[in-house]
């Protein structure tokens, strides 16, 4: 072997030698490279699906409906990032008492779930205020139920869970799955509400509302604040007159004084749990008597716990209070 090095080394320069090896070398890691690594692959597009992920979850939720979080703005003007289920579990509880029957509570679920993912596709940002959906964190459900933290804390898991990745649809696509507390014997048609007529949101009847606390309430308001309110002029001769109901019996057009106000108008200026009242005046005072709390639209969560009181399935439920859906 040395007699062939020193052959080698008196026949071929040395500076030749160390050019061929870097060339074949060259060649080497050429074909190398022209076979994948996957696991390089692998690596770096998950990654970069983190990445996007939580740049903007918004925009992946829109591919794909499973999307696992969601982003959620505080009132306090925090972000937090949350799984899609640990998030519904927040809502379920800060949107539904603990203490309904568990179809109620897998109804809401789902409701949430929809009008979450609804939002997700329409781009739309997630907020815990009322306009959206009230959301409640542990602190807040450990302050909420104290003593019974775990016993709700695990109905409320167990709710969401057993329903986990089911919506609401209609004609393939998720539903606008508003929903009210409590109606007033029949859920409201959206158009006399939002003023589109929407399929799925029709008015149904929900006659275990009228068995609830919430179901009617009156208050009494100073005549004078309210017509300062309005822009009504005060005179000796205002009067106050229903003019029209819909077929639920909510307020459509109403006149106090001089001026017509809808029954949504005086609902939104007086702060009133319904557009389904009764006024009269009684020694200067405005004397209102509402029946059911909230627009009425969609499901009716005192109307769901009474349906499921009687045994009726989450499936029954939804079906119900969302005309020609489908739940799956």
């Amino acid at each position: 072997m040395n007699k062939f090095v020193i052959v080698i080394n008196k026949i071929v320069d040395v500076d030749f030698v160390i050019l061929f090896l870097g060339g074949f070398l060259l060649v080497i890691l050429l074909e190398f490279e022209k076979t994948p690594n996957l696991e390089y692959i692998t690596a770096t597009y998950a990654s970069n699906y983190s990445d996007v992920s939580n740049a903007n979850l918004d925009s992946v939720a829109t591919m794909d409906s499973s999307c696992p979080e969601v982003t959620v703005v505080r009132a306090n003007g925090n972000q937090v990032i949350l799984p899609l289920e640990e998030y519904l579990i927040g809502v379920v509880a800060a949107e539904m008492p603990a203490t309904f029957p568990m179809e109620a509570l897998k109804s809401q679920a789902i409701v949430a779930r929809t009008y979450t993912l609804k939002k997700i596709k329409d781009q739309q940002k997630i907020t815990d205020s009322s306009s959206f959906q009230s959301y409640k964190d542990d602190f807040e459900l450990k302050k909420l139920w104290k003593d019974s933290y775990d016993i709700y804390y695990q109905k409320i898991k167990d709710a969401v869970n057993s329903t986990e990745g089911i919506a609401i649809y209609y004609e393939g696509n998720y539903i606008d799955a508003v929903y009210h507390s409590t109606s007033n014997g029949k859920t409201e048609d959206a158009v006399y509400v939002w003023g589109n007529s929407v399929p799925y949101l029709k008015s149904v009847d929900s006659i275990w509302d009228k068995e609830t606390p919430s179901y009617s309430k009156q208050v009494s308001i100073d005549f004078d604040s309210v017509l300062n309110l309005l822009g009504v002029p005060k005179s000796q001769n205002n009067s106050l007159e229903i003019l029209a109901r819909d077929d639920s019996g909510r307020v459509l057009k109403l006149k106090i004084g001089n001026k017509i106000f809808t029954g949504v108008e005086i609902r939104n200026l007086l702060k009133l749990r319904s557009t389904d009242f009764d006024l009269s005046l009684d020694h200067g005072y405005l004397v209102i008597t509402t029946r059911g709390y909230g627009h009425g639209v969609g499901m009716s969560q005192y109307g769901a716990s009474g349906m499921a009181q009687e045994g009726y399935h989450y499936q029954e439920i939804l079906k119900h209070y969302y005309t020609g859906v489908e739940v799956y």
